[in-house]
């Protein structure tokens, strides 16, 4: 009854593309599925070399900000031993003796020359001093008198110990040179 119009083919074919369908239907949710999975995958994987990105050019950015401070440095530097440098030629260029003449030429006087000292105290009169430029200069004795022992008398005479100075045994200067110069 009810099977007579009924045809086997039909129903087969029916059922085949029934199952096509649903194949169709799971394959299309196993694709999203997968294309889902790996969508998220790649995002996370760009999430990791997104913080990789930042965190190296936080790196870079922090080595660049240290490298112009150390040029900065090295500049600075740079500029001081250049200073430096130009005071020290300056202060050879412009290096000062003080020159402590005592007794007048004439007679059988002859110059005697040496390098005074300067005590840690310098009495001058009443007045004590400590520090002062005149002490990083080089102090020059020039005696004249008749002999060494006469010339080294005098300079202490002047120059007293008890005041600060030091006196050393004086030498006759060199003839034809400046007594000064005798006594480098």
């Amino acid at each position: 009854m009810w099977l007579e119009g009924f045809s086997i083919n039909l129903f087969i074919f029916t059922v085949l593309g029934a199952c096509g369908m649903v194949s169709a239907a799971l394959m299309r949710q196993v694709r999203l599925v997968v294309g889902r999975r790996m969508q998220a995958t790649l995002e996370l994987r760009n999430e990791r070399m997104r913080r990789r990105y930042d965190q190296m050019r936080a790196t870079h950015e922090a080595a660049v900000a240290r490298i112009a401070e150390l040029e900065t440095e090295r500049r600075m530097t740079v500029g001081q031993i250049q200073e430096m440098k130009r005071r020290l030629l300056a202060a050879k260029q412009e290096s000062f003796e003080i020159v402590h003449e005592l007794g007048e030429p004439g007679g059988d006087r002859r110059p005697f020359v040496g390098d005074m000292t300067l005590g840690p105290m310098l009495t001058v009169g009443r007045v004590h001093s400590g520090d002062s430029r005149v002490r990083g200069l080089r102090h020059v004795l020039e005696v004249w008198a008749a002999t060494p022992a006469e010339a080294t008398r005098l300079a202490r005479l002047a120059f007293a110990p008890d005041a600060g100075f030091t006196v050393p045994p004086l030498q006759p200067a060199v003839p034809g040179r400046p007594a000064r110069k005798a006594a480098e």
